[in-house]
């Protein structure tokens, strides 16, 4: 059994803390009932019933039976008083989450209200049956109603913890693809540039050349940083609002070849599209996968390897596949601040919402050279009919 603590401005049990004292005084210096030591003994047993119930509410409530016992033998006429104690132990533990436990208590409470343990009699009158009823009834009410709004206020802020998360992992999304993408194809072209300026006559080009590398990689340093603290870990969710067209799914595959063409890499396509027409996937995805693909292929491929890039409809999916050589570890390894491995987590976390999947890992083709190859499956909306064409481009 779950027992829900309740935080708030005012720490949860207080007011009926106070609520039980007040009773104790007006007991004390409004009733006409004589004070005796039993009657001061059960009073301030009351109050420490209602104190415990907030952190032990199961103990208390079942050492309540035996309170409301003692409190009909030892203070006689002036136990009375005893069933507002009930009443607000029965708020707090009713409130506190246990409201079957609250309900049971309102039924065994009026039940011992009609047992004289001085006299050893039941007076079984309707009327005072029915009046401890309500009586305690309405203090079980009044805990199962701030129980519901307690159970609501958790409900809206846990929607709006998830809400500020999915907005969190869609701008980590947004900054990684486009803004650290972006600086990484900036460093990693300014560092290839460098090698080919040489000679006293490009002096001055590759000191410019250097402070654009120095800069762009302090930036990426920092968005990656930024990266980090918005999420270490991207999760499927929906993506971030972005406004314009998405490119379509032919530009989308020029874009990256051209790309990988200017860090000095070899490119070999196979794309089957349709003749006319797009086929209707998630473009927006397939353009954010395909640039981090792209990014993946230039930080971990040798110098002027060959890149396979294919591309395939059939009945109900888009399979877009890269392949690549992968450098020696120690090259892949130099740069920690172009490698985050938030890459593929980013490229699942876009499949999956756009209800695909994709794969990534090393295979080895021919049974013996490993290559990396990552593929992405995108569902069709629609079944594409037109007639189709096979691309081949070579370097």
């Amino acid at each position: 059994m779950t027992v829900i603590k309740l935080r708030g401005r005012i720490p949860f049990g207080v007011p009926e803390i106070v609520l039980a004292v007040l009773v104790l005084v007006i007991e004390f210096t409004v009733s006409a009932e004589p004070v005796t030591p039993g009657s001061v003994a059960c009073a301030v047993a009351g109050v420490l019933l209602v104190t415990a119930a907030t952190r032990w509410p199961q103990t208390m409530a079942a050492l309540s039976v035996p309170f409301a016992a003692a409190s009909s033998y030892i203070a006689g006429d002036a136990s009375t008083v005893a069933v507002f104690f009930l009443v607000i132990l029965i708020e707090v533990v009713t409130a506190g989450g246990l409201a079957a436990v609250g309900l049971l208590l309102v039924l065994v409470h009026t039940a011992l209200a009609m047992v004289d343990f001085t006299g050893g009699t039941v007076d079984a009158d309707p009327a005072v049956l029915v009046v401890i009823l309500v009586i305690l009834g309405t203090g079980w009410f009044i805990g199962r109603n701030r129980l519901i709004e307690e159970l609501r206020n958790a409900d809206l802020r846990r929607a709006l913890a998830g809400s500020q998360r999915r907005q969190r992992l869609g701008l980590a999304r947004d900054l990684h693809d486009s803004v650290a993408t972006g600086l990484t194809s900036v460093v990693m072209r300014s560092q290839t540039l460098e090698l080919t300026a040489t000679g006293d006559g490009n002096a001055e080009i590759r000191e410019g050349l250097e402070d654009i590398s120095r800069i762009s990689r302090e930036a990426l340093e920092q968005v990656r940083t930024m990266l980090r603290l918005l999420n270490s870990e991207m999760q499927a969710d929906p993506d971030s609002a972005e406004s314009g067209p998405p490119p379509t799914v032919r530009t989308t595959l020029g874009a990256a070849t051209r790309e990988l063409r200017a860090h000095r890499l070899r490119v070999t396509s196979t794309v089957t599209l349709p003749r006319t027409g797009e086929p209707p996937v998630d473009r927006r995805s397939l353009s954010r996968i395909l640039t981090e693909m792209t990014s993946n292929a230039v930080k971990h491929s040798p110098d002027h390897a060959t890149v396979d890039i294919s591309c395939r409809v059939t009945d109900n999916s888009l399979i877009v596949s890269m392949t690549n050589p992968l450098a020696p570890v120690d090259i892949c390894d130099e740069d920690p601040v172009l490698t985050t491995h938030l890459g593929i987590g980013s490229m699942t976390a876009r499949a999956t919402a756009a209800g695909g999947h994709l794969t990534a890992g090393p295979v080895a083709p021919d049974g013996d050279t490993q290559v990396w190859r990552t593929t992405v499956t995108l569902p069709i909306v629609d079944t594409v009919t037109e007639d189709s064409v096979t691309l081949r481009n070579s370097p």
